[in-house]
C-alpha cells in the first residue's frame, strides 16, 4: 500500500492543491485586470495634462467675466415638444445672436449634449432638445463665436417650471 502512495506522485495530494488554488487564482485574476484595462478606455481620464493645466486660467477668467457682466439665464423645458427657451440677462445692452448651452452627464461623456439657441429678440432664445433626460445633469452656457464669458451650473430633469442659472 506504501508502494502505490508513493508512485502517485505529489499533484494526487490534497494540500498541495489547497496551497497552490490562490496563487493560481491570484494569477489569474491578475492577467484579467491587466487584460481589461488594456482594452477599455475610461472616459473619466484625459490624456492632455498639460492643456487642461494650462487651460484652467482661462476657464477661470471666463466665469469671472460672467460675475462681472452679471449674466443670468432663465431656463424652461417643454417636455412634450422638446423645446428649450431660455431668457437672458446681462448688464451689457449688446445680446449675443446665438448661444450654445451644453448639457453635461456627470460620468457619461457620450450622453452629453449640445444645443444652439438662436435669439428671438427681447432676450429670448429658443432651440430643440431631442431626447428626454431624466437626471441631474451640469450646464455650460456661452456665446457660439466670441467666448469672453461662460456661464456654468447645475439642471435636475425633467425641468419643474423655470430654473434661473446664475454666476457663482
Amino acid at each position: 500500500m506504501t508502494e502505490n502512495n508513493e508512485n502517485q506522485g505529489n499533484w494526487n495530494q490534497p494540500w498541495l492543491w489547497f496551497t497552490l488554488a490562490p496563487l493560481i487564482l491570484s494569477v489569474v485574476l491578475g492577467l484579467t485586470m491587466l487584460n481589461i484595462s488594456f482594452h477599455i478606455q475610461d472616459g473619466l481620464v484625459t490624456d492632455e495634462y498639460s492643456k487642461e493645466g494650462l487651460a484652467i486660467n482661462e476657464r477661470i477668467e471666463k466665469e469671472e467675466n460672467a460675475k462681472t457682466l452679471e449674466i443670468k439665464a432663465a431656463i424652461s423645458l417643454d417636455t412634450q415638444s422638446g423645446e428649450l427657451q431660455l431668457q437672458f440677462a446681462s448688464k451689457q445692452d449688446v445680446t449675443p445672436d446665438n448661444l450654445v448651452l451644453e448639457i453635461i452627464h456627470p460620468i457619461i461623456k457620450d450622453q452629453d449634449i449640445k444645443v444652439v439657441l438662436t435669439h428671438q429678440g427681447e432676450g429670448r432664445f429658443t432651440g430643440h432638445l431631442d431626447q428626454k433626460l431624466d437626471s441631474k445633469r451640469y450646464i455650460r452656457l456661452e456665446e457660439l463665436h466670441n467666448t469672453s464669458w461662460v456661464l456654468k451650473g447645475e439642471l435636475n430633469f425633467p425641468l419643474s417650471g423655470e430654473v434661473v442659472v446664475s454666476p457663482k
